[in-house]
């Protein structure tokens, strides 16, 4: 999108610094402003139109008015498939509030692999197949999905889509005990075991621990601890700290506690090192009741 509007002699704003809702003020401003100079469904309202379908702040009905506006003006405009690609798939993702159940990304994302502007497109297909991958939570099925990504014609072998798909399929590979494949499949992407996790997914957690500290029990305090720490390949949280908590030094160490307990995925790295750094968590002490 940033590409196809420099070339029409526009640019999208750079990012600001600090909350969406404030930053949802200026941006309504701009696309305000780009309204009384060029009309409603010019192409100069597309930056604005843009940030804020990517805003958090504005609504999902709204959302959908906005993202609905913005391909139609792109279309007009004759955006390139990859272009427009973002905008169908916000149209589709705000249509229907239901869209975090099971299967319900799928669903209302598939459908785009058969129209013919983005099925003939080498890039767009390859981005929505592992887009629908990335929601799918059956292992067999998701497999299966990434292998369609690598196997896209006209997908350049060192092209973005392809190289996350096969570090993902390798990952499964991992997981489901067969180190040689997952090897096999990882030397594909052309990688070497510090780029990797650049292109791969966060791993998912599959379970954590944790004990309710007795001290803030009998006082009757709930809290939150937000942590940083980095997932070993093997799926084991290492290097795990606080970096906030409240209230303050109450719930730090049984946050830390929590996250040192957790595991995720299983990640396929050929030194068997970090499988993903940097990795943030919020750990939540509630009371029952």
């Amino acid at each position: 999108m940033a590409a196809w509007l420099e070339s029409k002699g526009l640019s999208l704003p750079a990012e600001e610094r600090g909350a969406d809702a404030v930053a949802v003020v200026s941006q309504r401003a701009a696309l305000a402003t780009a309204e009384a100079k060029t009309g409603p469904n010019s192409i100069a309202t597309l930056p604005s139109l843009y940030q804020l379908i990517n805003n958090a702040v504005v609504g999902r009905e709204e959302t959908n008015a906005l993202a609905r506006r913005a391909l139609a003006i792109a279309e007009a405009q004759g955006a390139p498939a990859i272009a427009r690609l973002p905008l169908e798939i916000s149209v589709r993702e705000t249509a229907s509030a239901d869209i975090w159940k099971n299967g319900a990304y799928a669903r209302a994302v598939t459908p785009l692999l058969s129209m013919p502007v983005y099925a003939n497109d080498p890039k767009s297909r390859a981005t929505i197949l592992l887009l629908i991958a990335e929601s799918t939570r059956s292992r067999s099925r998701r497999a299966v999905l990434l292998q369609q990504v690598v196997d896209v014609t006209g997908l350049a072998a060192n092209d973005p889509m392809r190289v996350g798909a096969l570090i993902r399929l390798a990952s499964l590979q991992q997981q489901a005990g067969d180190a040689a494949m997952a090897r096999t499949t990882f030397d594909q992407s052309g990688l070497s075991a510090s780029q990797c996790a650049i292109l791969d997914a966060p791993p998912r957690l599959v379970s954590a621990g944790g004990v309710f500290p007795n001290e803030a029990m009998a006082w009757g305090f709930e809290g939150v601890t937000k942590t940083q720490f980095d997932v070993g390949a093997d799926g084991k949280v290492i290097n795990q700290r606080a970096v906030l908590s409240y209230p303050p030094f109450v719930f730090t160490k049984a946050g830390v506690q929590t996250m040192a307990g957790a595991r995720y995925t299983k990640t396929y790295r050929p030194d068997g090192g970090v499988g993903c750094g940097g990795l943030s968590q919020n750990v939540r002490f509630r009371l029952p009741g």
